[in-house]
Formats: structure tokens, sequence, C-alpha cells
């Protein structure tokens, strides 16, 4: 299976069946996108275009560990076609998403639903493992996410997920995931020959409503709305680590065999928002057992993210400015690299219309090395993203 390759023509195949028959334009505002619906609303589309336009003072990627680089830059970071809604039956949602940036198609799937305990989702998306990835990079509080990402993310993978919410509105309200994936990541092929990627989430919804996933307290909540969740995962591959880009290799591995690497990983996280506050952590722990050289590697890895709307105690402050600080830290074991990472963060969001259309500021330190002084440098984002 090759996503990219058909990539456009099965984006035009899904957009002409879905806008066949549908007639009514149901209203809304320009940044909203375009709704339509068939007559009987049984069939419905969003279309959306999201653009992310990025200022960086450093390349975040790549140069971060030289103190010396100076790599200023200006790019369309993110550039996305969405379209979503029901498809001749109001519970048969769909979602296709590609990005022309790289280019390639990110998500196309299906989500029989049959009740709200019980519900599907079958296609190629991004796993529902932890929030920080889960969540849209459209709707993150920082330009990026934190450092931790990269290592722990088990992002776009082809397979299916049950998910569903439990024991509504009381003291254990629940909401569950789990699934099984090809485990070779985004446009990844199935190799009958290795064994799939599992993985389970059980989220506490503490004050009996689900928290989205959506960084910021933009509704201001006037009662505390939080989760608490735990998730573990476990494959064995190729593959170490995967990204948007598919699968591939942490630092100190190769791209191995296709049954080399016996991982698996586990992590706990916590969010709340309240009254224009929002804070959001993972801790993460994962191994990596290399079958074939018979070595076993650990890394573990911790962020913590808080926002604030100060409109809410001064009211001088603008009320779309909300300000917010970071810090993460990755810990690898020393037998992949001999170092570890460290990220401080501090930034400020406008918002104009929403996570749709806002400006984000934020400065960072990414520090490699705790016992050299030249290995930590500061960079610097502005970024406008804006959907319509």
């Amino acid at each position: 299976m090759n996503y990219n390759k058909y990539s456009i023509l099965t984006l035009l195949i899904v957009l002409s069946n879905i806008l066949y028959g549908i007639e009514v334009l149901e209203e809304s505002s320009f940044k909203d996108g375009l709704y339509l619906k068939s007559d009987d609303t049984k069939s419905t589309a969003h279309i959306d275009l999201r653009v992310q336009t990025r200022f960086s003072t450093v390349d975040y990627d790549n140069d971060f560990g030289n103190p010396n680089a100076d790599d200023k830059e200006f790019k369309f970071n993110r550039m996305r076609f969405k379209l979503g809604g029901t498809l001749s039956a109001t519970w048969l949602k769909y979602y296709t998403e590609y990005d022309f940036v790289k280019p390639a198609l990110l998500d196309m799937w299906i989500a029989p639903t049959v009740n709200e305990s019980l519900h599907f989702r079958i296609g190629q998306y991004k796993v529902p493992y932890n929030r920080e990835r889960f969540d849209s990079s459209g709707k993150q509080q920082f330009a990026e996410r934190s450092i931790v990402t990269p290592s722990f993310t088990l992002d776009r993978q082809i397979g299916i997920t049950v998910m569903g919410r439990l024991f509504k509105d009381e003291v254990m309200d629940t909401s569950y995931y789990t699934g099984i994936f090809f485990g070779t990541g985004r446009d990844g092929e199935w190799d009958a020959s290795g064994t799939p990627m599992i993985f389970a989430r059980w989220q506490w919804n503490i004050f009996q409503k689900v928290l989205p996933f959506s960084r910021s307290d933009l509704s201001r909540h006037q009662t505390p709305i939080a989760s608490l969740a735990i998730a573990t995962a476990s494959y064995r591959g190729a593959f170490s680590k995967f990204s948007t880009s598919g699968a591939g290799a942490l630092e100190g591995l190769t791209v191995g065999e296709v049954e080399q690497y016996d991982v698996t990983q586990a992590m706990i996280e916590f969010s709340l928002k309240y009254r224009g506050f929002s804070i959001q952590s993972e801790y993460h722990k994962k191994y990596i057992d290399d079958t074939i050289n018979t070595k076993t590697s650990s890394l573990s890895g911790f962020y913590c993210d808080m926002g604030y709307f100060f409109s809410e105690l001064i009211e001088e402050i603008p009320n779309p400015l909300e300000l917010m600080v970071r810090y993460a830290r990755v810990n690898p074991d020393t037998s992949l690299v001999a170092l570890d990472e460290r990220e401080i963060a501090v930034g400020a969001n406008w918002y104009f219309y929403g996570h749709r259309d806002k400006l984000t500021l934020d400065v960072t330190q990414k520090k490699s090395n705790y016992e050299s002084e030249n290995s930590h440098k500061w960079g610097m984002r502005l970024q406008w993203d804006i959907s319509f």
C-alpha cells in the first residue's frame, strides 16, 4: 500500500462522492470553513484550508546543538487541506487531510458509531496514545510540540481503534481507546512476517466531562474540567521511532530487520482547564530490546506546559492574550547516546479567532548535555496559524 502515490486521486474521488447530491450550503463565517449538507442532512462535508507560516531564528530540527549556527528562516511550515463529515448516514463519519508542504496524505479514515460507548476508527490517522501528539498542531499552545514527542510518539499508523465512553456522569466516568496497527508508520506497508502494534489508553474524566484534545482554556471554564490517563503500547519490527514523515530510528539505533526491535512503552498524563488556566503534562518510559544484537535500551521523558489568560485577574490586560511556560526533558539510555535533552520555553498567544486564527511567539532554550556550557542555545519562533 502506498498512500503517497495515489493521494491526490484518492482525495478527488472522495470529494466527488461526498459532494454528489449535496445541495444546501450551511451558513457559516469565512473563518469557520465551508459547510455543505444534503437535503436529508445524512451527508455532510466540512472543507478547511489551514496555513501555518513561521519565522525562526534557528533551525529547531538541525542546528540547536551548534551554538555558532545562524540559520534564520521564514517558511510555510504547514499547508493543509481537510475534508470531513458524515457519509450517507449520521453514524458514519469520515475524514481526510492532505499536506501540500511535504507533500503527503496524512489522514484518511472512516468512523462507524454504534453509540457513545462504542465506536470505531478505521484507516490511517494519529494513534490516540497521548494528548501532546493527538492534539492537532493547530491547537497547540506553543509553535511546536515539546522535545518529548519525537522519541515517544506512535504518530500516524494504519489500523483500527475501538473507543468509547463508559460510566457517564458517574464518579468513574471513563473514556477508553484500544487498537491494532501495522506498526510501520504513515504510508507504511503491512509485512506478514512482522508483529503488529497494539495500544490501549484509559482516561478518567475526573469531573464527569470529557476534556477535548485541544490546548488552552479558550472557553474560560467556570467549573474545572480535567483528565488523568494512562496508556501502553507494544510492537516488534524494524523501527524504533515514528514521525509525520513515517517510520525511522532513534538516535543511536538504525532501521533494522523485520522483527529486530521489540518495543514496549507506557505513559501517564494529566490535563486540566479552569478559568483561563490550563496545564498539561506527561511522563513517558520506553524500552527497546534489540533481539539480533541481544541488547536492551531504555529512555524516559517528561514535559509540563502551563498557560493562563491574565485578563481573568487584571482587567486592563487584553482578553485575547495568553502567556505560557514549558519545561521538558528526555533521558536516553547511555547505550543509545551519551546526552540527555532539556527544553525551557516561554511564550505568548494572541487569539484573533480561537485556534483558527492566532499569532504565537515563543522563546526556547534547548540543552543537550549538562556537562558542557556550549551545548545550549536560545531560539525564537513567530508563527501565524490560520484556517478558513
